[in-house]
Order: structure tokens, then sequence, then C-alpha cells
């Protein structure tokens, strides 16, 4: 909060050391602590099914995360915008937003929500296209944000904007999807603490998402019929639990059973950058992905329910505790690195790089190497093409001999002469 203040003059609440560091510090500890301290368990994960070592390992997580978050760059932000047209980048992300809102309709029209999970190992058009949403959305919201931003300095978007975010966010809660629709609530909230705010509004903020992701889960389970008397707290505490125990139950059986992967998902991750379709087709299904890895890895064969993965648990994986650090603290240190980078309104492509580490960061510090990647790196490439087109047409037209005769051309009502009346 300190070094917040002294680098802005005012308390940041997306400060690499504020809500990324607590997030992944309470994400990653509470739910080790309520298992080994307090016996309970997450969707079967007791701390029988988890190795011993599994606190110490969450614990030199949150310290490799923290040291990575906390390391300095030299800032590189932009005090002036590369010229481009604003015009061009707000309708491209406007048509983006279309597509998580026609793809959240269709769910809630055909009923997805009462076979949510179901075909886990499908790769279809339908797979492709909720993946393809999840990774655009925080993008277009991003841009759409930031173009009203250096438009005007108050408000946060037009009434037509607020309208498309919020049926998103309505649409897919009532499909019982929170991941992308808290990206879209996360994005809006950066944008709205770009200036200095009071510390109970980013209480209200944080507040109000916490219990959005919490009705979303409640809401599931009574659609579903399910029968549940959890606790919001433990509610919370599940949906916090995928890196401890993918993390707990990989150290249980590597390397005792199991030989490390000594890089190998790593390397499938980077191969599988391409779009599904097309890295299925070369390479096959993605059953040599981290997440995979782990299904083999404890004999889970369910197609219809899916467990994820971690960060630090494909860092063990593949290289034991050393890995596990290395892992969360190059994490970090992406975060800090493009921290150093950012600015708003975000008048380069390099700026998109920190928000959107802070939005997509509660789902992809529980992906494998290809979902984390995938989720920084798609989208980033977007954002410089649109940034380059958008910058390609105020060039042409600034440059239009036509546009700029017609600009220059004197009015056709001459201004009255005097004639010494």
């Amino acid at each position: 909060m300190r070094r917040s203040r002294a680098d802005k003059g005012y308390l940041d609440a997306f400060d690499p050391l504020l809500f990324p560091n607590a997030y992944i510090a309470m994400s990653f500890l509470t739910p080790a602590w309520a298992i080994f301290v307090n016996g309970s368990s997450f969707l079967g994960f007791g701390a029988a099914r988890m190795s011993n070592l599994t606190p110490l390992l969450m614990s030199l997580a949150v310290v490799g995360t923290t040291l990575g978050l906390g390391m300095r760059f030299t800032p590189r932000r932009d005090e002036q915008a590369i010229p481009h047209d604003r015009r061009t980048l707000l309708t491209a992300a406007r048509i983006l937003m279309l597509l998580p809102l026609a793809v959240s309709a269709r769910d809630v029209a055909t009923g997805a929500l009462l076979v949510r999970g179901a075909g886990q190992t499908t790769y279809g058009t339908a797979e492709t296209l909720e993946s393809l949403t999840a990774i655009l959305t925080p993008i277009a919201v991003l841009i759409v944000l930031s173009s009203h931003r250096a438009k005007r300095p108050t408000g946060l978007m037009t009434v037509y904007d607020w309208g498309v975010a919020l049926g998103v966010v309505a649409l897919m809660g009532l499909s019982g999807e929170r991941g992308t629709a808290l990206m879209v609530l996360l994005a809006v909230f950066y944008a709205a603490t770009r200036a200095r705010i009071r510390l109970r509004r980013i209480a209200i903020g944080f507040g109000a998402m916490l219990a959005f992701a919490v009705g979303v889960l409640a809401y599931r389970d009574a659609a579903r019929s399910v029968s549940t008397t959890a606790s919001a707290l433990s509610t919370v505490l599940t949906d916090w639990s995928v890196a401890t125990y993918t993390t707990g139950a990989t150290a249980l059986e590597v390397p005792s059973t199991v030989v490390h992967a000594s890089g190998s998902t790593y390397v499938s991750g980077l191969l599988r950058q391409l779009p599904s379709p097309v890295a299925n087709r070369l390479f096959g299904p993605p059953y040599d992905t981290g997440t995979y890895a782990f299904r083999d890895l404890i004999g889970f064969t369910n197609p219809n329910q899916g467990l994820a993965f971690s960060v630090p648990a494909e860092g063990y994986l593949n290289f034991g505790a050393i890995g596990l650090f290395v892992a969360c603290f190059v994490f970090g240190l992406f975060g800090a690195w493009a921290h150093a980078r950012t600015g708003w309104p975000i008048v380069r492509t390099r700026a998109v790089l920190y928000p959107l580490f802070v939005i997509v960061l509660p789902v992809a510090i529980r992906s494998d190497a290809l979902g984390t990647i995938k989720s920084l790196l798609i989208p980033s490439i977007l954002a410089t093409i649109l940034f380059a087109y958008a910058r390609t047409v105020s060039t042409r037209r600034s440059t239009d001999p036509a546009r700029r005769s017609h600009n220059s051309a004197p009015s056709l009502r001459q201004p009255d002469r005097d004639h010494g009346h």
C-alpha cells in the first residue's frame, strides 16, 4: 500500500503487491489450512489424497509469486499516444463483445446449465467457440473502456456499452459460467480504479464480485437440483482449492510412483498455442498437456467432470519443488514487468498486458501452461492487430488528399463584409 501511494500518489488496488498478491496468497493458503488443520475436503480431495508436504509447497508457491510480483522494472509509460483512430478501435471491440453476448444467450436458450461440465474430452465447434469467447472477452471490454476514457475523463462507458457488458454478465450467470463474467466485472473495476477512489468503495467492489461468484455457484447447484448445505465460505474455499489439491495430489505421486515430466507439458503448451482445431489436427487431442497428465496421474477418467490444473502443480510435475518455485516466480515476474509498461487509457499495445494479466489472473493460476499462456498471448496478439489497423486508418485519413482538401476548404457561406455602414 505504501509503495502504491509512493508510485501513483493514491492507493491503486490493482498494484502487483495488492490484488494479484493477495488473491494468490488467499487462494493458495486458505484451502491448505482448511484441509490440513481443519480436516476439510474439497471435491473429494482431503489430506489423505494429498502429500504431507502440501502446506509447505503452497507456502513456497506464495513466496515465489510474491518475490516475482515485487520486482522493480524501469517504467516505460508513454506520455503521448501513438495516433490511432479511436472509433475504429471502439467499433472492433464492440463487435467482439457481441460474441460472448451471443454465446451466453445461446447457452441460456439451450439449457447448457443443466449439462454443464459434460464432455470434458470432446473437442468440437461448440467447445472451440466457448474457449474463444473466454479468450477474446477480456481484450474486447478493455478496449471499450479505454476508448471511452480517451474521449472523456468522466464516465466509464455509454449506455449501449453498459447494456452489452451487463447483458454478458447476466446471461453468463444464468448459464452458470462465472469465469468470463468475472473477467468483465474485473475489467470495469480496473478502469474505475485508474484514479483516486475511496477504500470503502474498493472493498464494496471486491465484495460485490465475490458475492456474484458465490451466487452463481449457488444458483447452479439449485438449478441442477444438487442438494448442498455448504456455507458461502465453504463455497469460496472449494472454488479456490484447485491449486492446493492439484499440487498436493501431484506431489503424492511424483516422483514416488511417476517420474517428473521434465518440461514436456510446457513444450506441449507452447506448441498448442495455435487455434485448437489447427493444433488438434497437427498434434492430435491435447492428451500431452498438464491437465491431462494430472487426470492420468490420479486415474480420473470421468469425461463429464473437469479438475483443471494450476501453475504450481505443473511446476512440481515437471521439476519438483524447484520447478514449482520457479514457475510461480516467473508468473509473478511477468506481472511486475507488464505493470511497468502499462498506462491508462491504453495508448500502445504493450500497455494492455498488465490489465489483461489482472483480469485473467483468477483463471490463469488454475490452468495448465496451455491455458495460462493462451489466455495472455492470444488477446495480446489480437490487440496488436487492432492497434496496427487503427493506426493505419488514422494515417490514411490524415494523408488522404480529398479528405484534407475537404477539411481545409473555405466555407461556402462567406462572412459579411464591412461596407462601412
